[in-house]
């Protein structure tokens, strides 16, 4: 619960960056920066080594969450790419914000294949 918390909150930031002009971005009080593109990698990473890698190809919906989890996954990607389209256009201007979410559709895809594994993670109490 803790790790799909995490992504809501940096996701509200995303949304608030993309939604901001170029000359007002600097009013915003946070923004995805280096500091949580080392974050989301740090979490990325401690994922990565306790689970276990899947053999063969991988069928999403191995049960509710972690289908949830890669259609989440899916949807990020699709926004990967109209941001490329945006920061093409001159739209906005942060890259990092794309590196960012480059590396939230890898977590989320680690994600789903833990709730694959420890199917009541995520149902665990706080």
């Amino acid at each position: 619960r803790d790790a799909i918390r995490a992504v809501q909150r940096d996701l509200f930031v995303v949304g608030a960056e993309i939604a901001t002009s170029i000359d007002a971005i600097e009013l915003l009080t946070r923004r995805i920066d280096a500091g949580r593109l080392a974050d989301l990698d740090r979490r990325r990473d401690a994922l990565e080594a306790v689970t276990p890698w899947p053999q063969g190809f991988v069928v999403p919906g191995a049960n509710p969450a972690s289908a949830h989890l890669d259609h989440a996954r899916s949807v990020a990607r699709r926004l990967e790419r109209c941001v490329t389209r945006i920061l093409d256009e001159g739209v906005i201007e942060n890259r990092t914000l794309l590196m960012w979410l480059n590396r939230l559709s890898d977590y989320l895809w680690l994600l789903a294949r833990s709730e694959e594994e420890h199917p009541d993670l995520l149902d665990a109490p706080e």
